[in-house]
């Protein structure tokens, strides 16, 4: 039966031990693998690799060290040839990503009425800024703060009034991804 497994570096070594014994990683896919780079992340990959018929490393800010036998992405005998390479502006001018938008803003009330409005009237104005749908990302004190924004009544008006093509996702060590 097939199966897909997502992991995190962090717990690949358990990928590894669930898998030595047999030979049935087909494809090893390491997204963002410029944190392979780290040792103790390059050798859990470099185990799992072992057993993998196929191994691909993707990333958009690739690593290099100084020698080519190092833990960089220059050390082709482990990462391989470069297969396919775009630089950013290339992307961007071929509108397959989009140049992205720094819109920072500090909360310096304290209230929970304070944060909500500040939240609210912060993605208006990125909105006002940007060329199609904002992404907006807000970063809370902890889970008490962000179960304020979420389960306030304003916010929840302020989400449905923005139609069906605004999702909002919270997540939390506590939660979890929602």
């Amino acid at each position: 039966v097939p199966v897909l497994i997502c992991s995190t570096y962090h717990s690949i070594d358990r990928l590894y031990a669930a898998f030595k014994k047999t030979d049935q990683i087909t494809t090893l896919s390491c997204d963002e693998s410029q944190y392979v780079v780290q040792e103790d992340f390059f050798e859990s990959v470099k185990k799992v690799k072992s057993i993998s018929k196929k191994t691909f490393f993707f990333t958009a800010t690739q690593k290099r060290t100084a020698s080519i036998d190092g833990l960089g992405h220059n050390n082709l005998s482990f990462y391989g040839e470069v297969i396919y390479r775009k630089s950013p502006r290339e992307m961007i001018d071929a509108g397959v990503i989009v140049r992205p938008r720094l819109h920072l803003v500090k909360v310096s009330a304290s209230t929970e009425e304070a944060t909500i409005q500040t939240v609210i009237s912060a993605y208006a104005e990125h909105r006002s800024v940007v060329n199609g749908d904002p992404k907006m990302l807000v970063v809370c004190r902890g889970s008490k703060q962000l179960n304020e924004i979420i389960t306030s009544s304003e916010f929840n008006i302020f989400v449905r009034k923005q139609g069906k093509n605004l999702k909002a996702f919270d997540a939390s060590s506590k939660s979890g991804f929602n």
